[in-house]
């Protein structure tokens, strides 16, 4: 799932795509954060010295007068999710969507964290009492994406984090639905045509499957040609 974030990113075959996002640039100029912020679904594990500087910018902005604004309690909530404080993360975006409803930026990165809080609960010991938990959470993640793609339509990251929540819940045709979505948007989107073939496998669409991850490796996700001779010998 795609999100905002000021940590490294994997280093993988696909580091050079850059993820546009509007009003991103706009606000990395207002330089709220000391690393940029930026859309990626690929975060290497924070090192010990990026986990302080990351925790300096919390406390920095917090104790700001104007710590409440928008664009503040934004990059708090970013900031947050990347040391995995997921509760205050969701706390600051609902303040954002509270001060403004049409703030597209803030539904999305709520529903992303509220699918890194669902997946969070996957682990819980009572699996069965998580997952009731965990589909009422799907359709809140559902409701913001929803209302993400109401103030900004057409955008293949929305589309694509809706496929990626249906796909953690085993809603497979949903799931294959959405990635399709993002594809017609983003004929170029690697990651949707990877997920795609995640979803088509169970649904016994085999043959689809593996375009759709030979494409994925044309495009540059080359860890698709693992996942080709791996289904290509069941």
């Amino acid at each position: 799932m795609f999100a905002f974030s000021t940590s490294r990113e994997s280093t993988n075959a696909l580091n050079s795509v850059s993820h546009y996002w509007q009003g991103l640039d706009k606000w990395n100029k207002k330089k709220t954060t000391s690393r940029p912020v930026k859309l990626t679904n690929s975060i290497k594990p924070a090192a010990q010295n990026d986990i302080d500087n990351l925790f300096a910018d919390i406390n920095r902005i917090t104790q700001q007068s104007d710590s409440n604004e928008v664009h503040n309690l934004m990059a708090c909530a970013v900031l947050y999710s990347d040391v995995k404080d997921y509760n205050s993360s969701l706390n600051c975006l609902n303040k954002i969507v509270k001060k403004d409803a049409n703030n597209a930026s803030a539904f999305f990165e709520r529903a992303a964290v509220k699918q890194y809080i669902i997946e969070f609960q996957n682990n819980a010991e009572d699996s069965e009492k998580s997952h009731g938990a965990n589909l009422l959470g799907l359709q809140s993640v559902l409701n913001d994406l929803e209302a993400a793609e109401k103030l900004m339509p057409s955008n293949e990251y929305i589309m694509y984090n809706r496929g990626c929540a249906y796909l953690s819940a085993k809603d497979y045709n949903n799931a294959e639905l959405f990635f399709g979505k993002a594809i017609s948007i983003n004929p170029k989107f690697a990651e949707a045509y990877y997920n795609r073939a995640l979803a088509r496998i169970p649904l016994s669409k085999k043959t689809e499957a593996l375009a759709d991850l030979s494409k994925a490796g044309e495009l540059g996700l080359y860890e698709a040609y693992s996942a080709i001779k791996q289904n290509s010998k069941q």
